[in-house]
């Protein structure tokens, strides 16, 4: 972490954020209170939200950015298609080539002329079709909910996907991330349904309030709340993170590709060069079409966000949403040292048994000098032309603007929620090392999050 600054003028700030994120509930940590029912729950969603309706240049933005991005796959697909019939025209019309009467060498030189094409057009061909037929990569595993095992928290879902006008949830799945997520259940499958998958990372359940932790379920259903606007904007989102894959991906094919230059003959070995370029080249056009598409669902999915976030300020108040901002940039952090630390004991073997109980205890250790830093360096953020998401500072800003003081009052910790948060995280901890490490994973390598944080190296720079 860069040093923090002599000022002290956002310390107020940084030791009132340090503050509630090792005490979300915002009282005493002695006190004594009554347990989180349904009954106080439905108390604490009594007053209705007003929803603001979309505004049709904002529609007419998604369903524009929707046209430009499947026209971009339609280049794409026309450039696959032309390379097809570009190399069948070569070699229906140019076998002329052969049949000229010259010289042994320079025969055996028209005939590499007239086969290069039909060789290197396939070879490019292959590896523009290659990200179409690919399988995506395996899934992580997955710790699902039942709304049995936890009524809380299906309850509170159901309440929030009601105030906002959003469809509830099929599944509720959880993991060690900081950070929330609402999608199509099966993808394009659900796409024309409402088969929706909500995800929920453990670390902001542990540090955050009931009314921040409605407030972002409340941002991400409100990218559901609208029907069309939806799908148009889960279609954008598809075409640009494939795009990235095209472009980007790379596997055995790509390096076979380059040792090929290494065994063939000096006599041939300039055909896979020349296959070579084409593909960099094809890739190249790709990359052009890749940044059209990422300007184009810039601009649109900041506007998603600036939207959504207009139902997490109605939700939760511009107060509320400012603190989880917040909050959530400090968790972040927290999770990046958590990662560190985990690499460090790896030759160890030893693991922590409760991932977001040790970003929870690092989030604890977070001085208000470091955290004054963090918040100066969030204010000097600046939003670029091809960021998904605005700035903390922009998004601040606009919800401040609405003035709203939020529909959900209740400042009670997250975690009461769930019937066992730390059983629930130890748990996830656990489905993450089985899909990370495998199956061969020995339960004593497990440690505290409090005596893993104590044992580790990495720390907190000042």
């Amino acid at each position: 972490m860069p040093k923090a600054a002599e000022s002290s003028a956002a310390t107020p700030i940084a030791k009132e954020t340090a503050k509630k994120i090792a005490n979300p509930q915002g009282s005493k940590p002695k006190a004594s209170r009554s347990p989180l029912t349904e009954e106080i729950l439905a108390e604490a969603f009594a007053k209705p939200m007003k929803r603001s309706r979309t505004p049709m240049t904002y529609r007419i933005g998604i369903l524009l950015a929707a046209i430009v991005m499947v026209a971009l796959v339609a280049i794409y697909l026309s450039l696959i298609a032309l390379s097809c019939y570009g190399v069948y025209y070569h070699f229906a019309n140019h076998a002329g080539i052969l049949e000229m009467r010259v010289g042994g060498r320079i025969k055996v030189l028209l005939f590499l002329v007239y086969a290069s094409p039909i060789v290197i057009g396939p070879i490019i061909i292959f590896f523009l079709i290659k990200p179409l037929l690919a399988r995506p990569a395996k899934l992580e595993r997955t710790r699902s909910l039942t709304r049995k095992g936890e009524p809380l928290l299906f309850s509170f879902v159901d309440s929030v996907c009601k105030s906002v006008g959003a469809p509830r949830p099929k599944r509720i799945d959880i993991d060690c991330d900081v950070n929330a997520s609402a999608g199509f259940r099966r993808g394009l499958v659900s796409f024309l349904g409402k088969d929706l998958v909500l995800t929920i990372g453990l670390p902001l359940v542990a540090g955050l309030s009931l009314r921040e932790f409605g407030g972002v379920l409340a941002h991400e259903f409100g990218h559901f709340a609208q029907g069309a606007g939806m799908r148009l904007s889960y279609l954008v989102r598809a075409i640009s993170h494939w795009f990235l894959r095209v472009v980007y991906e790379r596997d055995q094919w790509d390096e076979s590709l380059e040792a090929a230059t290494e065994d063939l003959d000096i006599r041939l070995v300039w055909i896979v060069w020349l296959a070579q370029l084409g593909v960099t080249l094809s890739r190249g056009i790709l990359w052009v079409l890749m940044q059209i598409g990422m300007l184009v669902s810039g601009l649109l999915l900041r506007q998603m966000e600036f939207d959504a976030d207009r139902y997490e300020t109605k939700f939760a108040g511009h107060k509320a949403f400012a603190s989880t901002s917040r909050k959530m940039r400090l968790l972040g952090l927290s999770s990046q040292l958590a990662d560190a630390q985990i690499m460090e004991h790896l030759g160890d073997r030893r693991l922590v048994e409760d991932l977001p109980g040790l970003i929870l205890v690092n989030a604890k250790t977070i001085t208000p000098e470091m955290s004054a830093n963090i918040q100066r360096q969030s204010d000097d953020e600046q939003t670029g032309w091809f960021d998904s998401h605005p700035s903390d500072k922009d998004r601040i800003a606009a919800s401040k603007r609405l003035g709203d003081e939020g529909i959900f009052q209740l400042e009670r910790p997250a975690k009461e929620l769930l019937t066992d948060f730390k059983g629930q995280s130890i748990a996830t901890t656990w489905n993450l090392y089985m899909g990370t490490f495998g199956p061969g994973v020995p339960k004593e390598a497990l440690v505290s999050a409090a005596a893993f944080a104590r044992a580790s190296k990495s720390q907190w720079n000042s």
